[in-house]
């Protein structure tokens, strides 16, 4: 059988950020395929990642992904333009991406807490400050939905939300970063 994504990790995939973690699978929708798999990722920001897969010449490549919704109602991660046979190179470029617009037909949006990990001490302020600042704009959109309407983040809804910002919150405090903490 064919695998896509590889979950063995080098020492040059560890030094530049990569390491083995659950994600859904691409063929999940088959009967009996499991919902998630290991793979080798390498998280970029909230909503940007780069993933580790081979294709069906056994070629190893590395491929940014964001996570968002196309002109289709789904919501999951999907492919950047970028690719490259180097890890370290494929890290560069998707981080050079973050925040940027990539398409007109991916709406960028954060994924809910428990799709990402999140290992504080090793991001900058400015992505500490960046993820809480989505937190705020998640809330902030939820909060002006009108009453009739389904909130697109749920953030009132998961306590997971409330979780990651007083997380964030804290790590703000601890580098000493001036921000507008979020109103509850």
């Amino acid at each position: 059988m064919y695998q896509m994504c590889p979950t063995t990790i080098s020492e040059a995939e560890k030094k530049a950020g990569f390491k083995i973690d659950e994600i859904d699978n691409p063929d999940g929708h088959y009967a009996f395929s499991p919902s998630k798999i290991p793979a080798v990722i390498c998280p970029i920001g909230p909503s940007d990642r780069v993933i580790k897969m081979i294709d069906p010449n056994k070629q190893v490549f590395y491929r940014g992904q964001r996570y968002g919704k196309a002109l289709l109602p789904d919501v999951k991660w999907r492919p950047l333009e970028v690719v490259d046979i180097d890890p370290c190179a494929a890290v560069a470029k998707a981080k050079a991406l973050v925040g940027q617009p990539v398409s007109p037909t991916i709406i960028t949006l954060v994924p809910p807490p428990d799709l990402i990990q999140l290992h504080l001490s090793g991001f900058s302020d400015h992505a500490i400050l960046m993820m809480y600042n989505g937190i705020r704009e998640a809330l902030k959109a939820d909060d002006e939905t009108p009453d009739s309407d389904e909130r697109v983040y749920g953030v009132r809804e998961f306590p997971d939300w409330k979780e990651s910002e007083e997380s964030l919150s804290a790590q703000l405090d601890s580098r000493n970063v001036k921000y507008v903490k979020v109103k509850w």
